[in-house]
């Protein structure tokens, strides 16, 4: 169906289309991962890095050439292809549809939808695991897709690679089919938020947020430009970025991804999606003035793992912890030795125990931080060698430098302290406890 047949429809939808519509939001039912709204996958979602994403949208051509970058020297755990598009009568919906991947068939299952919007629009959504396939690996990849028989429309194709590059971080994935546009009502004229949680960190983090839209318009069809917007709320702050859909991956598809500052201390990001012009009234009446129709698909989220442990350097000054020092390091060891010489014939616990701020302050929190990092039995989120790179390339420095960096270190530093918790789990023991030991602070 061409551009102008689709705006067209959207626009002047008969009496008996209406009651169609209301007819059929009362008799849908709630197939798939979601339907007007995502939900949580139901299948297996694997762990790793990072989520690398790539579209193609199918509305004028098929097959189409999808393309989607891997880390170099990463793994990909799993590879999840979408695809979306719209029918004419719900009779076309099917609980599995087939798509071509380089020439083969694949076999994917409804995750959402057969939402009517339009007379003859029901939007459905797609999801099948091609990770067995072998078609994804590090680097520059690029696969044909095609195939899809919606009877309506065919908006296009998507994939979410979860790939593991060594790094701890939470990834998650909501996948579904989730209907808006600004002209219609209730459940149809906006998405439903979605929001991830995770574990806080003591420092300031980067998320990536990756998106799969279908069926917002590029600028060339009979209402030419389509606005929308998107919202991520972290903690009390709300950013909103303005036209950021627009048929990227081609008509009808768009696979985007965003990166947003998380702060230290933040628990949870959510995201929605809104038909709507963030400049000013809407009328789609207007040639460019009418907001964009579109179909969420999927959304992932990837972000640093928090909530890892460290001691003070309070801990790891005390005489009581000396035989916490993780080999070769001693307390003796001269901090010299190890670093740019900022403490000349200063030994490590000696770094630790003197008082003052600046250089001194920042002193204190390498040594924790690089015993931390050594140390087998704690899950620190630095390795050694980045401490001792991050020191080095500080010093010789200024006092804003050394503060920040000093305040890096802290926040590593003060989380969970798992030898602090296993000494007095050892000493709170039964057979000690019968001897009578106390427990030093």
């Amino acid at each position: 169906m061409s551009v102008q047949r689709k705006n067209l429809a959207l626009l002047f939808c008969a009496p008996l289309g209406a009651a169609l519509l209301l007819l059929a939001l009362g008799a849908a039912p709630a197939l798939g991962d979601g339907t007007e709204t995502l939900g949580a996958p139901s299948v297996t979602i694997a762990s790793g890095s990072g989520i690398a994403i790539g579209g193609v949208g199918l509305a004028d051509s098929q097959p189409g050439n999808l393309s989607v970058d891997v880390p170099l020297g990463a793994t990909v755990e799993q590879v999840l292809l979408y695809w979306e598009g719209a029918n004419q009568l719900s009779a076309d919906a099917t609980p599995t549809q087939t798509i071509e991947v380089d020439g083969s068939a694949v076999t994917g299952a409804m995750i959402g939808g057969d939402t009517q919007y339009a007379l003859l629009y029901r939007t459905v959504s797609y999801r099948a695991d091609i990770t067995a396939f072998g078609l994804i690996g590090p680097g520059s990849n690029t696969i044909s897709v095609g195939g899809l028989d919606f009877t309506t429309e065919n908006d296009g194709a998507g994939v979410l690679v979860i790939y593991d590059d060594g790094t701890s971080a939470v990834v998650e994935i909501r996948d579904g089919n989730d209907y808006a546009h600004i002209r219609n009502g209730g459940a149809l004229m906006v998405t439903v938020p979605q929001t991830f949680s995770f574990a806080a960190a003591p420092f300031d983090r980067t998320a990536r947020i990756d998106l799969l839209v279908g069926s917002v318009a590029d600028d060339t069809g009979f209402l030419g430009f389509r606005p929308s917007s998107i919202e991520v709320t972290v903690g009390a702050t709300t950013t909103t970025l303005s036209d950021q859909l627009s048929s990227l991956s081609g008509r009808y598809l768009d696979a985007l991804s965003l990166e947003v500052e998380v702060p230290a201390g933040e628990t949870s990001l959510t995201i929605q999606l809104f038909s709507r012009d963030d400049d000013g009234e809407w009328n789609c009446a207007e040639i460019g003035n009418c907001p964009a129709s579109m179909v969420w698909v999927a959304a992932g989220l990837s972000i640093e793992e928090g909530g890892g442990e460290g001691c003070t350097p309070g801990y790891w000054k005390q005489d009581q912890h000396f035989g916490s020092y993780p080999a070769p390091l001693t307390p003796e060891t001269l901090f010299a030795n190890v670093f740019e010489n900022a403490f000349p014939g200063m030994t490590l616990v000696q770094v630790l125990a003197q008082g003052g701020g600046g250089l001194k302050a920042l002193g204190r929190h390498t040594v924790a931080a690089l015993l931390n990092a050594s140390s087998a039995e704690v899950n620190y989120d630095l390795g050694a060698g980045d401490v001792i790179d991050m020191f080095n390339d500080a010093y010789p420095g200024d006092t804003d430098a050394y503060e920040d960096l000093k305040n890096v270190f802290e926040g590593y530093n003060e989380q969970l302290c798992p030898l602090d918790r296993a000494e007095l789990e050892d000493l709170l023991s039964p057979k000690k406890m019968k001897r009578g030991r106390r427990v030093r602070h």
